[in-house]
């Protein structure tokens, strides 16, 4: 594996860490009546996407259970298609999918040297 993996993974976690300070605590409907913060997170997911194209196939294989094609296809959708972006579908992506995601790619860091 190479060093370059760890940074994009780093990088990765360092976007998680940004939409869970632009959430907080707020709910739902707090969240989405705050535009900045909300472009500020579409960002954050767009930035997850495009690194998931800088990743090697090696982590890939190795992380073969997270959905790096849902992933990026996820960030085409937000980004074409911002205006229309369904609320809950990305509330529910920054409450469901980031931690797990956050929770593998912190897993894979730790066991990194038996890789």
């Amino acid at each position: 594996m190479k060093n370059r993996d760890i940074k994009i993974i780093e990088k990765f976690l360092e976007h998680i860490e940004d939409v869970k300070d632009f959430v907080g605590n707020s709910n739902c409907a707090e969240f989405m009546s705050n535009k900045k913060d909300m472009m500020a997170t579409a960002f954050a997911i767009a930035q997850i996407g495009e690194l998931t194209m800088q990743i090697s196939d090696e982590v890939k294989v190795i992380l073969q259970e997270v959905d790096w094609r849902g992933i990026k296809g996820f960030r085409n959708w937000l980004i074409h298609n911002y205006e229309k972006v369904e609320l809950p579908a990305f509330w529910d992506v920054i409450k469901n999918d980031l931690p797990e995601l956050e929770t593998r790619l912190k897993d894979f860091l730790k066991r990194k040297e038996t890789f």
